[in-house]
């Protein structure tokens, strides 16, 4: 039997799978961070575009020092009621994910939802799934 904890000492998925509330004609920031003493292996992840206009989705990746890493996502035109899934595609072009990006406790994701223009809104939803381990 394995001891309580030990899936954190041999890693875990964690999907980190979250509502977006998007309203009339704003901008939603959507933040995920790796937690105090653990270690995350981002995977890949998924947007949904819940809204009636295309809105442009970035993903980036910051440091706890607020500067920015990496880019898992350029600015993207995601049409209404559109998904995608990060990192394998880009503007629809196929783009390999790298094997496991790292992230060290602080760092974290930044999903930005921009509306081009007046809408309804909508529950968009994000994920970023990882593996995360105990440091």
């Amino acid at each position: 039997m394995i001891p309580s904890g030990a899936d954190l000492v041999l890693g875990r998925i964690v999907d980190n799978q979250a509502i977006t509330v998007l309203g009339n004609n704003n901008t939603v920031v959507r933040t995920i961070t790796v937690p105090v003493n653990r270690r995350w292996w981002f995977c890949q992840g998924f947007v949904y575009n819940a809204d009636n206009v295309a809105r442009a989705i970035t993903v980036f990746v910051y440091n706890a020092a607020t500067s920015q890493i990496g880019i898992l996502l350029p600015s993207t035109s995601l049409a209404a009621a559109g998904m995608l899934s990060y990192i394998d595609t880009v503007a629809g072009i196929s783009n390999p994910a790298p094997a496991l990006l790292p992230l060290k406790a602080g760092d974290y994701i930044s999903i930005t939802f921009t509306a081009g223009g007046v809408s309804a809104g909508g529950n968009g939803s994000s994920s970023c799934v990882v593996i995360e381990v105990a440091v």
